[in-house]
């Protein structure tokens, strides 16, 4: 029965996406907001306003137990901590073939890695609080 739990617990563990937020600027940082208000635009140009850099975002999960809608939810919820209202991905990583070998013989990590910007999308007509250049 403890077995049981220790093997359900690694699983558990090991399908959690862990996320961590390096901010850029704590001037920016604003209030907390609801994740389901945080866009995911796939790149810089798809962002329609003006808009400020809040923090870089790194996201890390097995790529085993995990997927990219997994990855995206992590990074929405610590971006809407931040109060930023959007993310621009910048890169989306599955673990190369040597990875997933080693991961199947021996146990090694096998991470699905992505990282992201979280920003704020300035409504519209507002100016920018910080220099930004976006």
């Amino acid at each position: 029965m403890k077995s049981a739990a220790v093997v359900f617990l690694a699983a558990f563990a090991a399908a959690c996406v862990s996320t961590n937020a390096a901010v850029m600027n704590e001037r920016l940082v604003r209030p907390a907001i609801s994740a389901d208000s945080v866009v995911i635009y796939r790149g810089e140009d798809q962002v329609p306003r003006k808009y400020d850099e809040i923090a870089i975002l790194n996201s890390k999960a097995s790529a085993e137990w995990t997927d990219e809608a997994k990855m995206f939810k992590s990074m929405r919820q610590e971006a809407a901590k931040l109060g930023a209202n959007g993310i621009v991905i910048h890169d989306m990583k599955d673990p190369g073939t040597g990875a997933k070998v080693a991961h199947a013989l021996i146990g090694t990590s096998a991470n699905r890695k992505g990282q992201a910007i979280a920003i704020y999308v300035h409504a519209p007509g507002a100016d920018s609080t910080a220099t930004a250049g976006h």
